[in-house]
């Protein structure tokens, strides 16, 4: 079968389309948001989609829980974290963002046979609180930092450097 260059740059022009569109969030296949109940994505205050999630927003302060983010993101678009925890049992790993307009950035279920340890990249939409939630044991622990966005966050940026 061959194929023409016309077939081959529309077939290019529509992938990076695309591959765009969704890494953007335009569009987000149903199987990344199944795991999370649908009203989670329109709540907008950060304790009801907490609520939603966990099944209570009541968290307590615990330095068992390792949350390794910079104090000031330069980029807004890609900041790296991190959270480790020591505490047993460990049930889930929630990321909270109170700013975001969808203030959940991710949830991981963990295993028992697994070490309670995530490290991913973020999207900021403006300078305020990340938190780290870890459910263990049926509580849920918290740790908490507050971050300034320079540049490229979901909205407009706060503030230019």
């Amino acid at each position: 079968m061959s194929i023409t260059r016309r077939k081959f740059v529309r077939a290019a022009v529509t992938g990076a389309a695309v591959s765009t569109s969704f890494a953007a969030g335009v569009w987000t296949p149903r199987g990344v948001r199944a795991a999370l109940p649908p009203k989670t994505f329109t709540s907008g205050a950060p304790a009801d989609a907490i609520r939603m999630v966990l099944g209570t927003d009541q968290s307590v302060p615990d330095a068992a829980v390792e949350l390794d983010i910079a104090g000031m993101a330069e980029m807004a678009d890609m900041v790296p974290l991190s959270v480790r925890t020591t505490l047993q049992n460990v049930e889930s790993i929630t990321i909270v963002a109170d700013k975001n307009p969808n203030p959940i950035i991710a949830h991981y279920r963990v295993d028992s046979r697994l070490e309670p340890y995530v490290a991913t990249r973020v999207r900021l939409a403006q300078s305020g609180q990340v938190q780290a939630l870890v459910k263990a044991g049926g509580t849920v622990h918290r740790a908490a930092k507050d971050v300034e966005v320079g540049i490229g966050g979901c909205g407009d940026s706060e503030r230019q450097l």
